[in-house]
C-alpha cells in the first residue's frame, strides 16, 4: 500500500507544478517546470511498475500454503533440525507472548497462539483441560536440555489433509 500513497503524492506534486506553470510567464521557468513534470512522470511510472510487480503472486496458492501446512502439522521437526533464527521464528509463531520466567519458580506456562490452540482441538491433542492450559511439566529433550516446546513433542503429527479441510481448501 505504500506504493499507492507514493503514487498519489507524485500526482499531487505534478498538479502543483502544473498550477505553477499556468501562473509562470518566464519561458525559462516554464522549461524548468516542464522538466520537473517529466521527472515526476518517470517516478510515477516506476512506482506504478513496482506496484504491479508486487501485486503478482509468486506461484500457486497451493505452493504458498503447503509449507505452512507442513509446519503446522509438525513444528517439532523444524525445531529439532532448525537453526537458531528458525527456532526464534518458531517460538514467535507458537507462543502468543514471550515465555514467562520467574526467578524462583523458573519457566512458567506460556500462552499458546490461537492457531495451535485451534489445531489442538482439531487433533484432540494438547487440548486445555480442567482450566490448566497445555502441559505444565518440564520435559528434557533427547540432548538433555529443556525444550520450550514439550507439548509439541508429545503430539502426534497432524495429517496435512486435516489442516487443508480446516483451512477451507
Amino acid at each position: 500500500m505504500a506504493a499507492k500513497s507514493q503514487i498519489k503524492a507524485v500526482e499531487k506534486d505534478i498538479d502543483t507544478v502544473l498550477d505553477q506553470i499556468v501562473a509562470a510567464s518566464n519561458p525559462q521557468v516554464i522549461t524548468r517546470y516542464e522538466a520537473k513534470i517529466a521527472e515526476l512522470e518517470r517516478d510515477k511510472a516506476l512506482l506504478t511498475e513496482k506496484q504491479a510487480i508486487q501485486a503478482v503472486p509468486q506461484g500457486t496458492f497451493e505452493d504458498q500454503v503447503e509449507p505452512l501446512l507442513q509446519f503446522l502439522a509438525n513444528p517439532w521437526k523444524l525445531w529439532e533440525k532448525g537453526t537458531v533464527p528458525t527456532r526464534r521464528t518458531i517460538l514467535k509463531l507458537v507462543f502468543a507472548d514471550r515465555i514467562p520466567f520467574d526467578r524462583l519458580k523458573g519457566v512458567r506456562t506460556p500462552e499458546i497462539s490461537f492457531p495451535f490452540k485451534a489445531l489442538g482441538v482439531v487433533s484432540g491433542c494438547c487440548v486445555e483441560s480442567g482450566g490448566r492450559p497445555w502441559n505444565r511439566t518440564r520435559r528434557a529433550s533427547p540432548r538433555g536440555s529443556y525444550s520450550p516446546l514439550p507439548h509439541l513433542a508429545a503430539c502426534r503429527p497432524l495429517d496435512p489433509s486435516v489442516l487443508r479441510s480446516v483451512a477451507g481448501g
